[in-house]
């Protein structure tokens, strides 16, 4: 599907009226039809409303989550491992700062639940 075709399918969808309070589902379906007709989907990882409903973001507990799982690995698989949890750039994500891999608080929340 194109931008263009996404648009139309967007625009095709019965209306939505912007909905108070911010922050419910509705609200968010609401800023999701809004980001897709009026931003680049290629970035839609940056959207408020995939970024307040989808991920953890930098939260600090992703230091000890990143840290524990470099910590179970044995020194010959841990860098396949941290191969395995760089962050493609394809929605353009939020990365980690300070990281020993280019990576995304989210991708290393969900390996951690994984282990």
């Amino acid at each position: 599907m194109t931008e263009d075709e996404l648009k139309a399918a967007i625009e095709a969808l019965p209306s939505m009226e912007p909905v108070e309070p911010a922050h419910t589902w509705a609200f968010w379906a609401w800023d999701l039809r809004q980001n897709i007709l009026n931003h680049n989907p290629a970035e839609f990882l940056t959207w408020p409303s995939i970024v307040g409903t989808m991920f953890v973001g930098n939260a600090p507990y992703t230091d000890f989550e990143l840290d524990t799982l470099i910590s179970i690995f044995p020194t010959n698989v841990r860098d396949d491992f941290l191969e395995a949890i760089k962050e493609p750039n394809f929605g353009k994500p939020v990365l980690c700062e300070n990281t020993r891999v280019t990576t995304s608080g989210n991708l290393i929340h969900q390996a951690y639940h994984l282990y």
